[in-house]
């Protein structure tokens, strides 16, 4: 069965916890890590597959990494003495207190973005806030990181520019139509997530994918 065909397994979670131990006591430690993080990005309101994760890299030595997993472990389940045993032997208070306050984040988006990436025609996917500050950025383009950063601020100028101008005020989804390709954008006051589409793409074809994606990282980043 693949990973796929598990989100629609009521048990998945159960499903892929198990075969990542599986994978773990065969040496496939990567593969584990991977079904983890599926099962994260599909059960982000409970404890256990980031106490695993966790547990993963704190074996690994992996000290920040597993600390970050464990402190979301225990926000969900402030009472569960396995985590707070883990967190003890690893010794978080050591040095740590920097990567306690981050959210391991960057994974997570960026499967979400490759989703809308990989739609044929789609050059691009950037995710910025309110001021235009880029959260994540994935270009199907050969690009450094001062160009990547160069568009994103020509981009964003642009939509934020016309949006005030027609007077758009809370900004939901705006579509715009240029000589040299489509750029589709949905946002709230907080975040925008921004499309680049070759000239032939039409909107009304990838709306609904794009909106799946944008609602799921709101979710991810807990903002409205």
């Amino acid at each position: 069965m693949t990973q796929d065909g598990l989100q629609s397994d009521a048990s998945s979670l159960d499903v892929l916890i198990s075969l990542a131990d599986l994978y773990v006591q065969n040496g496939l430690i990567e593969e584990a890590k991977g079904l983890l993080e599926t099962a994260i990005e599909q059960n982000r309101n409970i404890a256990e597959p980031y106490f695993s994760l966790g547990k993963i890299y704190s074996e690994e030595g992996n000290r920040e990494k597993a600390v970050l997993l464990l402190r979301e472990a225990e926000k969900i389940d402030p009472k569960n003495q396995n985590i707070k045993e883990l967190l003890s032997s690893i010794g978080e208070e050591e040095g740590l207190e920097k990567a306690v306050e981050e959210i391991p984040l960057k994974g997570v988006l960026r499967r979400e973005l490759d989703k809308i990436l990989k739609i044929e025609g789609v050059t691009g996917v950037i995710l910025v806030d309110e001021i235009g500050s880029p959260i994540q950025a994935e270009l199907d383009l050969p690009l450094d990181d001062d160009s990547t950063g160069a568009i994103i601020t020509t981009v964003y100028n642009r939509i934020d520019g016309t949006t005030k101008n027609i007077g758009l005020g809370v900004l939901k989804v705006v579509f715009f139509e240029l000589p040299g390709g489509n750029i589709f954008v949905f946002g709230t006051v907080s975040l925008r997530l921004i499309v680049l589409a070759r000239r032939d793409i039409h909107f009304a074809s990838v709306e609904g994918r794009i909106r799946e994606v944008f609602e799921r990282t709101k979710s991810i980043l807990e903002v409205d």
